[in-house]
């Protein structure tokens, strides 16, 4: 037999055998592996290492004639020792792509969510339940922690994020402090073309509300390059525990009866000279709250788009009556432009000051505003142009008593 012959036939064979290892693995190990049957194993894990109960009414192995492996879980919920819930999630699938793991590196495939539940809880002593939790039952494990990360862990992980889909979720946030929830739902929120450092493609609709009223609706569509960054960890420097304590970021908008429509659908890049441009829209709608016993309502910041164009239209509300509008075209290209019209009448500086101290509160800022007396009103109706070397404007601008 010649070579060339026997070197088909290894050829064909070799072939043959990939093929047949293949469909093995792709149609009989995921219906001969019962996953089900490592439930209590898992569970014990989860329990040991946590403090987390975690259960689930079926686990079932897949493969993907892509060669991406995984787990479907059905009906999983996590709950801690008390028998509170943290997680539930009717429907969850997690994915690895295998051929990565012969290159040594972890890539998550895919992850999908339908129907999750997470409640969570800011305690007054500024922590999340979740983290007290997590701390007081991780203690224990300290000492093989440490043992487990003096060994060198063999993989990295890909700089390439899962394609994230999540459907119908709810998000509660429960403030002990203030004795009010913060419920965040949706029907859907989508990842997808996320790399580190390049890009990342996101789709998220749904909305924000209290106790007492909904302060948020939302549709964004955002796909968007992401900056190179350098995280360093510090050297030779020890690793200090250090208690971590939030603010609740929603307290002044419950406080305010802040409420806003935001529509998005932009599309941000960075050209060779390294500018970054857009296209698309960002609107924020409908902006109501209540400011010194008046409810102030239909201010709205709409923005649009268009390579190196910027065209700017808002109207804020200072007080019931009272508002500044603004239109800014900018060009941001070699030729630039900038044409701005302001129009604001009786705008008062006790309005000013009210508004400084809302925004300040939001940002979690603390000064003794009752110490500012002001009086005084501003009035505006004026044009200006400019081409960055030359400036023409028209119209009026006064301070008056």
């Amino acid at each position: 037999m010649s070579k060339k012959k026997i070197f088909k036939f290894f050829s064909i064979a070799i072939g043959l055998f990939l093929s047949i290892l293949y469909l093995v693995v792709l149609f009989v190990v995921p219906n001969v592996l019962d996953l089900n049957k490592f439930k209590p194993q898992i569970q014990q894990l989860a329990k040991e290492s946590s403090g987390l109960s975690v259960d689930a009414s079926n686990l079932k192995l897949v493969v993907t004639p892509l060669l991406k492996a995984g787990v479907i879980v059905e009906n999983l919920s996590v709950k801690y020792n008390n028998d509170e819930t943290l997680v539930t999630s009717e429907k969850s699938l997690v994915l690895l792509n295998l051929p990565r793991l012969v290159l040594q590196e972890i890539e998550i495939a895919k992850i999908e969510l339908k129907d999750p539940v997470l409640n969570v809880a800011l305690l007054k002593n500024g922590k999340l339940d979740v983290v007290e939790y997590l701390e007081e039952n991780m203690a224990s494990c300290e000492e093989e922690k440490e043992k487990s990360i003096e060994s060198e862990f063999p993989f990295s992980f890909s700089k390439r994020m899962p394609k994230m889909k999540i459907q119908n979720y709810l998000i509660s946030f429960a403030d002990k402090s203030l004795d009010d929830t913060i419920k965040i739902s949706g029907e859907i929120l989508d990842v997808k073309n996320f790399v580190l450092d390049k890009n990342i493609n996101i789709e998220a609709k749904g909305q924000i509300e209290s106790k007492t009223r909904k302060h948020l609706v939302y549709d964004l569509k955002l796909d968007s390059f992401l900056p190179k960054i350098n995280i360093q960890s510090p050297e030779n420097e020890e690793n200090k525990k250090e208690d971590l304590k939030i603010q609740n970021p929603f307290k002044s908008i419950i406080n305010y009866g802040f409420f806003t429509d935001v529509k998005c659908d932009l599309k941000v890049s960075q050209n060779k000279y390294g500018k970054i441009v857009a296209d698309g829209f960002l609107n924020i709608d409908d902006i109501s709250y209540n400011l010194k016993n008046e409810e102030i309502s239909d201010g709205f910041i709409d923005l649009k788009f268009k390579k190196h164009l910027i065209d700017l239209r808002s109207k804020l509300f200072v007080s019931k009556n009272t508002a500044f509008q603004s239109n800014v075209l900018l060009d941001r290209s070699r030729r630039g432009r900038v044409d701005v019209s302001v129009l604001a009448k009786q705008i008062g500086f006790e309005s000013i000051k009210n508004i400084i101290q809302l925004l300040c509160e939001v940002c979690n800022l603390s000064y003794d505003f009752d110490s500012i007396k002001t009086n005084g009103f501003i009035n505006a109706d004026l044009k200006f142009s400019s081409d960055f070397k030359n400036v023409t404007s028209n119209g009026s601008f006064s301070i008056d008593d």
